[in-house]
């Protein structure tokens, strides 16, 4: 009924489509713990590996796809599309327009370079790169981080981690890109990204604020904040630095380098938002539950009592569940003193299915149902399709 829905319009069209089985089989197979790495899309830097061209004008519209519009290395080609098609007067490229005497008097000065190098962390948020995906699923709870993706850029509609223990009751932070409307906003997207280093059950988050002038977005909130709603959770423990909360037997800690305060305003954040006020912030996530730690209050007592150290973004913090971790904004992610890696992930890793990166078919198989998708073949093979009704 929507028109703007491309599920609904696909639905409708093919009223023929039966998913297969394994599908459901997967999405109900939550009674045992998982990780799941899987990469998505490329660096534009990687392009001409899978055949693309900066100067064909034919594969402008796959950088389109990846909204590449303002990268050095494929804006020549953007305005040669502009032209050929006449997409100064298209209303989605308005902020483009907007700037379209500054865009032609840079190219005369040849000054276009430096200007989209300067502004790069502004002008690329809305780049769909390459996205290393790690997810930590237990039946009691889920983490789910997009590795180190492009720190300190702008975002626009990136959600780059969040810890879930039920369907309304997760946690996350970002940075604000401004108080309202259109994406970026308060909560949808970010001022600026930050960097995410994940561990099963850990997360460490940092976030690092620029205020500078862009010819997109200006940032003028200087915090970043939590989504931590209270009243969604059966318990509530504040120990300072430290949060906590329970949802049934699964247990969530968050820790936050700056000193916080909640939203105390009326409306739909009021002590739902916890603001750390300030430019840098180190945020730390940990999830637990009752088979791990038994009670409750045995999780808050081993979390709060774990040894954890902070310089500027630097931090170290000895998890009860993951000992050692180490990081800082220009530091790798150590375990234990052992570098975890965060890139070069395979399309897909968990228990269902092994496919590299890059994959021209994947199989899939959970509890005697599979699924093998060929995509140089365009074959999709399954054992079993869900039933019409």
């Amino acid at each position: 009924f929507n028109v703007g829905n491309m599920s609904a319009t696909f639905l409708t069209i093919t009223p023929n489509y039966r998913p297969p089985r394994v599908v459901f089989e997967m999405a109900n197979d939550i009674d045992r713990t998982i990780v799941n790495r899987q990469r998505m899309s490329f660096s534009v830097e990687d392009a001409p590996k899978y055949g693309l061209d900066y100067d064909r004008l034919e594969d402008g519209m796959h950088f389109f796809t990846m909204e590449a519009y303002a990268h050095p290395r494929v804006f020549p080609l953007t305005l040669r599309m502009f032209e050929e098609y006449r997409w100064w007067q298209n209303d989605f490229f308005e902020p483009f327009a907007k700037q379209r005497r500054l865009i032609e008097r840079a190219q005369r000065w040849r000054v276009l370079p430096f200007v989209l190098w300067r502004y790069r962390h502004d002008l690329q948020r809305n780049l769909r790169s390459e996205a290393n995906i790690y997810t930590f699923r237990t039946p009691s709870y889920m983490l789910s981080s997009a590795q180190d993706h492009r720190p300190g850029f702008g975002g626009d509609q990136q959600h780059i981690w969040q810890a879930t223990l039920a369907p309304d009751a997760v946690c996350f932070t970002t940075h604000p890109a401004k108080k309202d409307g259109p994406s970026p906003s308060y909560w949808t997207g970010a001022g600026n990204l930050p960097r995410v280093g994940q561990v099963e059950n850990v997360a460490i988050v940092l976030h690092r604020i620029s205020t500078r002038p862009g010819l997109y977005v200006t940032h003028k909130l200087e915090f970043t904040h939590a989504w931590l709603p209270k009243d969604r959770f059966d318990e509530f423990v504040d120990r300072g630095a430290w949060k906590f909360a329970r949802k049934g037997d699964s247990y969530l800690a968050l820790w936050s380098q700056q000193p916080t305060h909640w939203q105390t305003e009326p409306g739909e954040d009021q002590n739902r938002e916890l603001i750390a006020p300030g430019t840098r912030n180190i945020w730390i996530c940990e999830l637990g539950c009752s088979a791990d730690y038994g009670t409750f209050e045995h999780f808050v007592e081993r979390v709060e009592r774990a040894h954890l150290w902070s310089n500027g973004l630097d931090v170290a913090y000895r998890s009860p569940s993951q000992g050692l971790l180490e990081f800082g904004w220009r530091q790798s992610l150590r375990q234990d003193g052992n570098r975890v890696t965060l890139d070069g992930y395979p399309r897909y890793g968990n228990p269902y299915a092994d496919a590299a990166f890059p994959a021209t078919e994947v199989s899939f198989a959970c509890n005697g149902e599979t699924l093998h998708l060929d995509w140089e073949t365009r074959a999709r093979t399954a054992s079993t399709l869900m039933p019409a009704e």
